[in-house]
């Protein structure tokens, strides 16, 4: 049943990334690219060391944490769903960059930048703030770059930002 209903949802998201792709111009792909390859995940393990100095060991641990469970809950929900791409799926959108697995529901790349976000902002106000305007263009490249759709964004934000907030309570 969900992976009829993503399917459906495919074929109309399918037109916004189409014609997200028709306007965005070499330099905002360049751009995007950019942010991509950011979120990729290194960039996130690297701020747990940040936090450890600004903040403390425990703080650089929540970090940590969340990135684990964030990888381990959106591979078996890609491993459930089964989503292929809008790349792989509709002939009339192109992939940018070169997808680091076969399938996209739900964006691990939004769901770690919006959760790592939610963690540092908490902690570290003033870098959460700096951190913003990557985050949304991670999150932004996503459905530019055509490899995912704007569903699977939204929730890996959604998860993201739930994750986030767990790992506060913690």
């Amino acid at each position: 049943m969900l992976q009829r209903g993503l399917t459906w949802l495919g074929e109309v998201e399918s037109r916004w990334v189409v014609a997200v792709q028709g306007v965005a111009d070499g330099r905002v792909v360049r751009s995007l690219r950019l942010a991509s390859r950011l979120g990729d995940g290194p960039l996130w393990v690297s701020l747990a060391p940040v936090l450890w100095w600004a903040v403390g060991a425990d703080a650089a641990l929540r970090l940590l944490f969340a990135l684990g469970i964030g990888a381990l809950g959106y591979q078996l929900t890609k491993r459930t769903t089964r989503r292929l791409r809008p790349c792989d799926a509709h002939p009339r959108v192109a992939s940018l960059v070169a997808p680091l697995d076969r399938y996209s529901f739900p964006s691990g790349h939004t769901l770690h930048a919006v959760s790592v976000l939610v963690v540092v902002s908490a902690l570290v106000p003033p870098l959460g703030v700096l951190l913003c305007p990557l985050v949304a263009a991670v999150a932004a490249s996503r459905v530019v770059l055509g490899v995912h759709y704007p569903s699977d964004v939204l929730v890996g934000a959604v998860l993201g930002a739930g994750l986030g907030a767990l790992v506060l309570m913690w």
